[in-house]
């Protein structure tokens, strides 16, 4: 279910404050667009105008906005400074914390050691004697 109200004017926080309507999906139109593969998996959408949007919209304003489509797409998708940079700190962000979890497990393990030779020298003591 998607709540939507008529185009008004925005209050500070960018909500109307105006009585809000409930649209239901299933009433809603669909519109599915191909994805285009031929320049690989990076998100990329046909331009083939659909027969079935004839005399609906015009071939140049499908045309258009599928090529904005793309076009955010692809700068989404660009390999920059930035993006390079952010997964340089995520990996080695990950590479500390495996630093730590490999250190606290051994240490875990001698202790669980130290308890078990303790404990089997008092039950040896205790119970076999």
């Amino acid at each position: 279910m998607v709540v939507a109200s008529p185009p008004q004017p925005l209050a500070k926080n960018g909500v109307t404050v105006h009585e809000m309507r409930t649209i239901h999906m299933e009433s809603c139109r669909k519109i599915f667009i191909p994805r285009d593969y031929s320049q690989g998996l990076n998100v990329h959408f046909e331009t083939q105008f659909p027969m079935a949007f004839r005399g609906k919209i015009s071939e140049t304003t499908w045309d258009s906005t599928i090529r904005t489509i793309n076009s955010i797409f692809a700068e989404a998708e660009k390999v920059c400074f930035a993006t390079v940079l952010e997964t340089l700190l995520g990996l080695c962000y990950l590479l500390l914390l495996s630093f730590d979890k490999r250190h606290h497990l051994p240490k875990e393990g001698r202790r669980f050691l130290v308890f078990v030779i303790f404990q089997s020298g008092i039950l040896s003591n205790t119970c076999f004697r």
